[in-house]
């Protein structure tokens, strides 16, 4: 639910300071915001994370709070949107296979045919979108960058996996690796000459915050004990859902007009769940 509304406050946030500064901005948010969880309940100001883990949660940082999210938006300069959401719903194969790759995860038929069923729901809602693509207009050039956002992310979900199995807990591991995300995404600006600034107006501040707090800090802590529950194939259909809640926010917010297409993508998203839900872990 959390997902779906954030891409309102990334509509909210575009103005004078640079996407890949705010990714920063928002990611220190929710690492100071799990440093002062761990303060609160420990009354120590670092967690506890044995040595030998940190370049893992490095790692885990600089792809899942840091690279994945650069491609999107020079890939938005080539595409609508909802195109974008279909390349990114798409992380359920991946996970799956990397999964299996990594984990020795069996690839059950169930969960595969569940997420392409997601997929295909996912298509299917925005398939005016889909239509209407020109590859003549540079779009394979946008659908590269958002299939490398898309794989990036996966690798970063597979890397908070194998940290999680190793024993060690979401609210100590996501800390370092939000701080290191942000971190590596304010040295990547000043690498590439974009200024480091901040605009202090309500416009901007307010869903800032509400990403950091509620995109990064809540969500995140929930997603990421999910694909240490249930692995990241299954998890990663939360990837699935979120534009149709996206929608539902638009149509409330926004006047989005429901067809044909959008109850039978809805549908099909739904079927995909039970049955990735219904898989073994």
């Amino acid at each position: 639910m959390i997902w779906g509304t954030t891409w309102l406050a990334l509509k909210a946030q575009a103005g004078v300071v640079d996407p890949s500064v705010s990714i920063a901005y928002r990611f220190l948010i929710g690492s100071c915001l799990f440093f002062i969880l761990h303060y609160i309940r420990t009354q120590k100001f670092l967690p506890k994370l044995p040595k030998r883990m940190h370049l893992m949660v490095f790692f885990q940082g600089i792809f899942m709070f840091g690279l994945a999210y650069e491609p999107f938006f020079p890939a938005s300069k080539y595409m609508a949107s909802g195109l974008l959401a279909v390349i990114f719903s798409a992380i359920a194969l991946p996970n799956i296979f990397l999964g299996a790759l990594f984990f020795k995860t069996p690839i059950r038929p169930q969960v595969i045919l569940g997420s392409l069923l997601g997929i295909a729901g996912v298509v299917a809602t925005f398939w005016k979108d889909v239509e209407t693509l020109d590859i003549a207009d540079n779009a394979v050039y946008g659908i590269l960058l958002g299939l490398t956002g898309t794989l990036l992310a996966s690798f970063g979900q597979i890397i908070a996996t194998k940290v999680s199995r190793s024993g060690v807990r979401v609210t100590d591991s996501a800390p370092y690796a939000m701080l290191y995300g942000a971190l590596f995404m304010l040295i990547y600006c000043i690498a590439k000459g974009e200024t480091i600034t901040i605009d202090w107006s309500i416009s901007y501040v307010a869903p800032t915050l509400y990403l950091g707090v509620m995109g990064s800090f809540i969500a995140f802590w929930a997603y990421l004990t999910l694909i240490g529950r249930i692995g990241p194939g299954r998890a990663a259909y939360v990837l699935v859902a979120t534009p149709i809640i996206a929608l539902c926010i638009s149509s409330i917010y926004e006047g989005y007009t429901w067809t044909i297409t959008t109850f039978i993508g809805m549908s099909l998203v739904i079927a995909g769940n039970v049955l990735v839900l219904r898989g073994k872990t």
